[in-house]
C-alpha cells in the first residue's frame, strides 16, 4: 500500500511542477476562452498549482523514507530461509558412521541398499540431513535404501532406523529416539530391587531384572510406556556368563537369555542361535 502512495505522489508531484513552469497566463487563457480572468485569479491558478507540486513533493520524500513492511518480511524470510537450509545441510560434527554393508550390484535396476553404523545416537533431523547427504553422493540411482545400526548393534539383528528414497524419502526410527531412552530410563530407575538393567535398541525396549517376595523376575519396559512381567524359573552359571529363563518365552519358544562376561544381555532362540543383544545400562 505504501509504494502505491509513493508512487502516487511521485507522478502528481512532477506533473504538477510540469504544470507550474510551462503553463504562463497565455495558455491558461488560451485553455479556458470563454473565460474571462483576472490578473488576481490567473496569480491564484498559478499558487495553487506550485503548492500542489510542493505538497506531492513532500508525501514523495517522506514516503521515500518509509520502510516498506512487506518487502522487509520478504528479505527476512529469505534469510531465514536460507539460514535454515545452510543448517538442514550441516550434520553434527561429532556424529560419524561407518558403513557395514553395501550392495551396489543393483545399479542395472536403479536401486542401491547401505547399512551404516553411527557412533552415536542422533535427531531425526540430523538423521534425515546424513541420509540427504548420502543420496546426493548416489544419485545415478533411482532408489536408495539406507538402514542405520548404533555401536553395539549386531549386523543381522535388528535395525535403530532407516531411511528410503523410492525416489520420495520415508523415514523411520524403529528403536528408541534420544527423548525416548530418557523417558524409559526414568522408568526403570522407578523399579526397586534392581539387579540388572539392559536397553535392547531395535525393540525400543528395556530389560529390568528385579528381585520381588525373594525371587528373580523380568520386566519389560515399551518406548510407549506400557510394562510387562514375567517368572524367572530357572538359572544356571556358564563360566563368567549368567544363563537364565523367562517362564512364558520358553514354554511358547524355547528363548532364553545370557548375561556375557562383558554384561550385556543376550537373546537365544531354541536353536541357541542369538537373536539380539540388549546392552547394559549403566
Amino acid at each position: 500500500m505504501i509504494s502505491f502512495f509513493f508512487y502516487l505522489s511521485g507522478i502528481f508531484a512532477f506533473s504538477s511542477f510540469v504544470a507550474f513552469f510551462y503553463l504562463d497566463d497565455k495558455k491558461i487563457i488560451q485553455a479556458n476562452p470563454d473565460k474571462e480572468f483576472t490578473r488576481k485569479e490567473l496569480n491564484a491558478i498559478k499558487n495553487s498549482i506550485g503548492i500542489s507540486a510542493i505538497v506531492f513533493l513532500l508525501v514523495f520524500v517522506v514516503l521515500w523514507f518509509v520502510p516498506n513492511n512487506n518487502n522487509t518480511q520478504i528479505k527476512s524470510n529469505e534469510v531465514t530461509n536460507q539460514k535454515e537450509t545452510n543448517q538442514d545441510a550441516i550434520s553434527p560434527v561429532d556424529v560419524s558412521f561407518k558403513v557395514l554393508e553395501e550392495d551396489a550390484d543393483n545399479e542395472t535396476f536403479g536401486k542401491k541398499r547401505l547399512t551404516l553404523e553411527l557412533n552415536k545416537k542422533v535427531s531425526e533431523k540430523d538423521l534425515v540431513n546424513i541420509s540427504k547427504k548420502i543420496r546426493k553422493e548416489n544419485e545415478k540411482y533411482k532408489r536408495v535404501f539406507i538402514f542405520y545400526l548404533l555401536e553395539g548393534m549386531e549386523l543381522g539383528k535388528g535395525g535403530w532406523a532407516y531411511v528410503h528414497f523410492t525416489p520420495e524419502m520415508e523415514v523411520k526410527i524403529s528403536g528408541l529416539t534420544i527423548e525416548g531412552e530418557i523417558a524409559i530410563k526414568k522408568s526403570v530407575e522407578k523399579i526397586e530391587n534392581r539387579k540388572g538393567a539392559w536397553i535392547e535398541q531395535s525393540m525400543a525396549t528395556a530389560f529390568v531384572l528385579f528381585e520381588k517376595n525373594g525371587l528373580l523376575n523380568i520386566k519389560m519396559v515399551y518406548k510407549d510406556g506400557g510394562v510387562s512381567e514375567d517368572k524367572i524359573f530357572l538359572k544356571e552359571k556358564i563360566g563368567n556368563k549368567i544363563k537364565f529363563y523367562v517362564e512364558e518365552e520358553f514354554k511358547q519358544h524355547g528363548e532364553y537369555y545370557v548375561i556375557s562376561d562383558n554384561g550385556n544381555l543376550e537373546f537365544y532362540n531354541k536353536e541357541d542361535k542369538k537373536f539380539a543383544t540388549a546392552q547394559s545400562i549403566k
